[in-house]
C-alpha cells in the first residue's frame, strides 16, 4: 500500500469491495509508517488481501465508467446522475448504520437517489448516457440492498426500483434496448434481495491446499428454504406490473479464510429433494467459482446420500477443474445446463471481445461471456476449463472496417467463421439455411434430426441446424418448404431474430411500441407478418436504416450485416 506520509504513525484505510455483503464490504487495513518526509512511502500492513480473483455474483456485470466525448446537454444529465450516485452512497452508509428506530429515514434516503438518477435518463440525447443513466440505476439498487440489514429492508428498496422503473418504461424517451436492461438489471437486483434470506454459510476445514465444507445436517437448509419462499412472494407482488418473476434460488456459499487451490462441498442428497418444493436452483459459491444447478439436473439424486462438489484452480489462474460425485461416483453428464462462473484477472492487453472459454481435452470453444472479473458460460458436464485469448482476424476485415469488432468478437467465440481460414468475405448475401444455423450457435440450441421440410434433407450440412431452429420456434418456412438456399432479406433475418428473443424470455411488443416505421421512405414495404419484429429490432439496436432514410426490408442481408445482429443476441 503507497500513501503520501508527512509524519510517522498508524492509520487505518478503508477498502470497499463491490459485490459483497455489507459485513464484509468494508475492509480495514491498518498501516505503519515507518519514515517520513511528506514523500510517498510503502507502509507495512496487517489485514489479508485475497492474491487471487474472487467471484462477485454480479449478473449482469455493471461498468461504472462515465460515458465520454458527450454533448453539453448529455453533460448535465451525467451530472445529475453522479449527484444521485452520490446520494445513494449516502443512503448506503446510512442502512448500514440504522437501527430499527430510524431505518424508515435511511429507506427515504435511498428513495430520493434512485428518483435522482431515474429522472435524470430520459432527459438523454444519446443512447450511450441512456445506457450509463439505466447502468447506475441499477448499480445503486444492488448497494443499497446489499446495505440493508434484512429482507424486509431490502424488499423496500425493490419496491421503490419498480416503481421508477415502471415510470421510465412508459416514457417515449426509453427505446427497446433500455427497457431490457431496466427489467435485466431489477431482476438481478431483486435476486440479489433474496439472497440475503437464502444463503447457508458452510464453515471449512483446512488441509494443505485444500478446503472442505460439509453440510451434515439439512435444518439449516430447510429454514432458509422457508425465508425464501416468503420473500419471494412479496417480490413477486412487487414486480409483477414489470412482467418480472423473481429467480428462486437458495446459496450455498463456501467460507474459506485463507487461499486454497481446491475447495470442495459435501451436501446430504435429499437437500436437493427439499429444495425442489421451493426453489428452482441450487447456487454452490466458491471462492473463486460460482456453479448454479438446476435442481433436477442430477439423474438419480433421490436415491443418493451425499453430493460432492470440487472446484481446483490451477497454478496458471485461468485454468479450472470442476468434478462432481454422487455417493463417491463421478458424474459425467447432468440432465439441465449448468451456469458456471469463473473468476478470472484481465490483463490489460487483453480485449474482453475475444476472450472466451475452453474446455480441454477437446477444446471446445463454450462461447463464454466474458466481464472484467468473471466469465460464464452454460455446459451439461464437467471438465478442465481455461480462460483464454482466442482472436481471430481475417484479411478483408481490417480493423478499421465497421464490422470488424463484431466479426473478431463472435469468431473468437466460435459463433462465427470464415468462408476460408483468412477470408469472412462480409459483401456476400446470406442463406437462409446460414442465418438459422448462425442463431442456433449463438443460443447454444441442441441439434435436432427431426425435420419436415420437404426442401431440407438429411444429407445436408444444415439439416440439424434447421431442425433446431424450427423445433424452437425460430423458423417456420413458406409452407412446407424452407427455401434454406434462399438468401434471407433484412426484414425475414429481424423477424427470426425477434423470434430468438421470445424464444430467450424476452418480448416485441413493447420495444416494437417505440418505433414509427414511417421514418423511413420505405416503411411502407416491410411486410405485415414483419413490421414488429423489425421495429423492435431497431428499437433493440439490431438494425438500423441503410442511409438515405431506407430501412431496405426486401433487400438481401450480407455476413456482415448478420455478423452485427448476431453479436447483439450474442448479448442480448
Amino acid at each position: 500500500v503507497k500513501v503520501t506520509a508527512k509524519s510517522k504513525g498508524t492509520a487505518d484505510l478503508l477498502f470497499y469491495i463491490t459485490g459483497d455483503t455489507p459485513e464484509e464490504a468494508i475492509k480495514k487495513v491498518t498501516i505503519t509508517v515507518e519514515s517520513a518526509s511528506g514523500s510517498t512511502d510503502t507502509g507495512s500492513t496487517s489485514g489479508t488481501t485475497p492474491s487471487t480473483p474472487v467471484v462477485t455474483p454480479v449478473e449482469p456485470e455493471l461498468d461504472d465508467k462515465q460515458p465520454t466525448d458527450i454533448s453539453a446537454a448529455d453533460e448535465e444529465v451525467v451530472n445529475a446522475i453522479e449527484a444521485g450516485k452520490k446520494a445513494a452512497l449516502e443512503a448506503e452508509v446510512a442502512l448500514q448504520k440504522a437501527t430499527s428506530a430510524d431505518v424508515q429515514k435511511a429507506i427515504a434516503k435511498g428513495e430520493s437517489a434512485l428518483k435522482q438518477i431515474a429522472q435524470a435518463i430520459p432527459n438523454a440525447t444519446s443512447d450511450e448516457v441512456v445506457k450509463y443513466g439505466v447502468n447506475q440505476l441499477g448499480v445503486s439498487a444492488e448497494r443499497l440492498v446489499l446495505a440493508s440489514k434484512d429482507i424486509k429492508t431490502a424488499t423496500a428498496i425493490i419496491d421503490i426500483l419498480a416503481k421508477e422503473v415502471n415510470v421510465l418504461l412508459q416514457n417515449p424517451a426509453i427505446k427497446g434496448y433500455a427497457m431490457k436492461d431496466l427489467k435485466a438489471d431489477t431482476a438481478f437486483v431483486a435476486s440479489r434481495a433474496l439472497e440475503k434470506a437464502g444463503t447457508v454459510t458452510i464453515s471449512t476445514k483446512v488441509n494443505k491446499d485444500k478446503a472442505i465444507a460439509t453440510i451434515t445436517k439439512t435444518a439449516d437448509v430447510e429454514a432458509v428454504l422457508s425465508e425464501i419462499k416468503q420473500g419471494a412472494n412479496e417480490l413477486d407482488k412487487i414486480l409483477r406490473p414489470l412482467g418480472i418473476k423473481v429467480a428462486r434460488k437458495v446459496t450455498l456459499k463456501v467460507d474459506v479464510a485463507q487461499n486454497v487451490a481446491k475447495v470442495e462441498t459435501k451436501v446430504p442428497a435429499d437437500v436437493f429433494q427439499k429444495a425442489e418444493k421451493v426453489v428452482q436452483s441450487m447456487d454452490f459459491v466458491f471462492p473463486f467459482a460460482k456453479i448454479n444447478f438446476p435442481v433436477d439436473a442430477i439423474k438419480n439424486i433421490d436415491d443418493g446420500k451425499e453430493f460432492s462438489l470440487q472446484v481446483e484452480r490451477k497454478d496458471t489462474g485461468n485454468s479450472f477443474i470442476l468434478s462432481a460425485m454422487l455417493d463417491g461416483e463421478k458424474i459425467t453428464q447432468f440432465e439441465k445446463m449448468l451456469m458456471i462462473q469463473l473468476a478470472h484477472t484481465l490483463r490489460k492487453s487483453q480485449n474482453l471481445d475475444h476472450v472466451t472459454v475452453v474446455y480441454a481435452p477437446a477444446f471446445q470453444n463454450m462461447g463464454a461471456t466474458v466481464g472484467q472479473k468473471v466469465a460464464r458460460f452454460e455446459t451439461d458436464h464437467f471438465s478442465t476449463y481455461v480462460i483464454a485469448d482466442n482472436a481471430k482476424t481475417f484479411i478483408d476485415v481490417p480493423s478499421n472496417h465497421w464490422v470488424a469488432p463484431y466479426v473478431t468478437s463472435m469468431a473468437a467465440k466460435g459463433v462465427i467463421s470464415g468462408v476460408t481460414e483468412n477470408q469472412f468475405a462480409p459483401s456476400v448475401n446470406v442463406t437462409r439455411a446460414e442465418f438459422a444455423k448462425l442463431i442456433v450457435e449463438t443460443l447454444g440450441l441442441p441439434l435436432e434430426d427431426k425435420v419436415t421440410f420437404a426442401d431440407v434433407k438429411p444429407e445436408d450440412w444444415f439439416y440439424s441446424y434447421v431442425g433446431a431452429a424450427a423445433k424452437a420456434g425460430i423458423v417456420v418456412g413458406d409452407g412446407a418448404k424452407f427455401n434454406p438456399n434462399a438468401s434471407i432479406t433484412r426484414e425475414d433475418m429481424a423477424v427470426m431474430l425477434g423470434r430468438a428473443i421470445i424464444h430467450q424470455g424476452g418480448t416485441l411488443k413493447d420495444a416494437a411500441a417505440k418505433i414509427d416505421l414511417s421514418m423511413y421512405v420505405d416503411g411502407a414495404e416491410v411486410a405485415d407478418y414483419a413490421k414488429q419484429s423489425v421495429a423492435a429490432m431497431t428499437s433493440y439496436l439490431f438494425m438500423e436504416g441503410k442511409g438515405n432514410g431506407e430501412m431496405d426490408p426486401k433487400g438481401n442481408a450480407r455476413r456482415e450485416e448478420a455478423a452485427k445482429v448476431i453479436y447483439m443476441l450474442f448479448n442480448y
